[in-house]
Formats: structure tokens, sequence, C-alpha cells
């Protein structure tokens, strides 16, 4: 007794390309990446549009929201410290909110003049820090106002990053619908060139699956085989510039120990995918059997 699922299955057991399910490599990738070109080069000023905005949307987002959002609210309204000039400018705040201290405003120059070295100047004003003074410190009601300013702030900024992020998600998926469909269209143009009898014995199901399917997937291997890592790989190098900023000795140690751990990564991953396929094999395997078992007793 012939059943397609049972040919199906047996199919699929046979196969002798292991290779081609566990050996991807970056150069089959960008291999891949080179083919679709001709369907992602109408869509290339958009694609060119697309990436610098991303950037520069995660860049705002950080800054804005970490670097700027952070400091206020931990350091401004908690802790009472003045602000920084363009603290106080975003905020719309007048000169009695901006700080004065030449260590907080990055003028280590008018230290030396004082006759005090940077490492002594930190340590005098960390044990001043936590007295209050007029001059260095916020009062309750300053520290009011800047709370209710970085509310209105951060409300405005909140709605006005959802609008562009919306806005953005959707640029992106109608770029990627109309590269894949372009690629849909080329795939029914070279099916209408093929012959009537590769036709006849050509299964319906399976060509309309790989029009609206298969072709979904080669969209979603380009992004996450090409434009992801991209992506990743941009806000890896910025995060690691904001780190350093700070911190220069601990991004040489997050770069040493990025090191082992992608070599690492790499054997190992590859040892996933066999697992993986060994796993669909034993599945596909028992399926079988159970087919057969279904189909004798019946």
């Amino acid at each position: 007794m012939s059943d397609p699922e049972l040919d199906f299955l047996k199919a699929y057991l046979n196969r002798t390309d292991e290779s081609d399910t566990t050996g991807w490599s970056w150069k089959r990738v960008v291999r891949l990446a080179w083919k679709t070109w001709p369907f992602k080069r109408p869509m290339l000023l958009h694609l060119l549009i697309l990436i610098p905005l991303t950037f520069w949307a995660l860049l705002a987002a950080f800054v804005g929201g970490f670097l700027f959002g952070v400091d206020l609210f931990n350091n401004k309204v908690l802790v009472g410290e003045k602000l920084q000039p363009v603290q106080a400018w975003v905020l719309n705040l007048g000169e009695e909110y901006v700080t004065t201290d030449p260590l907080l405003l990055g003028k280590t120059g008018q230290l030396e003049l004082k006759g005090k070295s940077k490492s002594s100047a930190k340590e005098d004003w960390g044990k001043t820090k936590t007295e209050f003074d007029p001059d260095s410190m916020l009062t309750p009601e300053q520290r009011k106002v800047v709370r209710n300013r970085l509310m209105y702030w951060g409300a405005a900024g909140g709605i006005l990053g959802a609008i562009f992020g919306l806005a953005l998600w959707y640029y992106s998926t109608w770029i990627w619908q109309s590269i894949n469909q372009n690629l849909r269209v080329a795939m029914i143009e070279r099916a209408e060139t093929l012959s009537l009898k590769y036709h006849n014995r050509a299964r319906v199901g399976d060509a309309i699956f790989r029009v609206y399917q298969d072709s979904a997937m080669i969209v979603n291997l380009l992004q996450a085989g090409v434009f992801e890592p991209l992506h990743t790989a941009g806000a890896l190098t910025v995060s690691l510039a904001v780190v350093a900023a700070f911190d220069p000795l601990f991004t040489l140690f997050v770069l040493v120990t990025a090191i082992p751990l992608g070599v690492l990564s790499v054997l190992t991953t590859k040892r996933i995918r066999l697992s993986v396929f060994a796993n669909r094999m034993r599945t596909a395997t028992w399926f079988l059997a159970h087919k057969r078992a279904s189909v004798l007793s019946s």
C-alpha cells in the first residue's frame, strides 16, 4: 500500500545531504545573500535609509533614557546634586540649578590652579557632598521642580519614541515584505517557463508552499544571518565606546573575555546543530514506525 506520508518520510530518512543541514557557514550565507541581490536592489535606497535610522534611534534611546534620564533621577532628584548645563538647558531651568563644581563640569585645569590634584578633589567632594550646601546642592523645592520637568519630558519622550518605533517597525516590515514579494514574482515567472511535463507530475501544494513559505524563510535567513549581526555589532560598538569613556580598563577586560567566549560558542554551536539534526531523525524514525503500524492495522 502506497501512502504519500510514508513516501515523504522514507525520502527524508534516506537523505544523504546531512552536510546541507549542519554545514552552514558564513561563506554560504554570503553566497546566498549575493544570489538574492537582484531582489534587494530595488529596495537598496530604503535599506540604506533604514540602517542609519535604526542606529540613531537606538543611540537616542540609550543617551536620552539611560545617560540623561537615569542620571537626572538618581543623582539630581534623589540625591539633590545640581544639574549639568546641558541638563538644565533641556529642562529649561535657570542658572541657579546649574552646578559650578569644576570636577562635575570636567574642568580639571581649575583644580590644578587651586593646588589640588584630581584625586584629592574627588576625596574632598565625596566627604562633603552629603552635607547640604546651597551652592552645591538643590533645595527640596528645586528637586521637586526637576522631578516634575523630568516626568513631563519622560512622558513626551515615551510617546514620541513609541510613535517613531512603530513607524520604524512598519517601514522595516514594508521593506522586507517588498523584497520577499520580488522573490515570489521571480519564482512564479520561472515556474511559468517550465514545461508541461514538469507541471503534470509536480504537486500544486508543493509549488504554493515554496512560493508563500520558502520564500519567507530565505528573507528570514538574510535578516538573521546578515543584517542582525551588523545591527548587533553596531550596538556592541556603541556600548563599548560608552563603557570605555567611564572605565577603559574594564572595556579591555570585556574585550579579552569576549575572545574565548566567542571561540567556545563556535565550537559548541556545531555540536548543538548535530544534536538537533539527530533528534529530528529519531523523531522521524519513530513517526515512520508508528505510521507503518497504523497502516498495517487498518
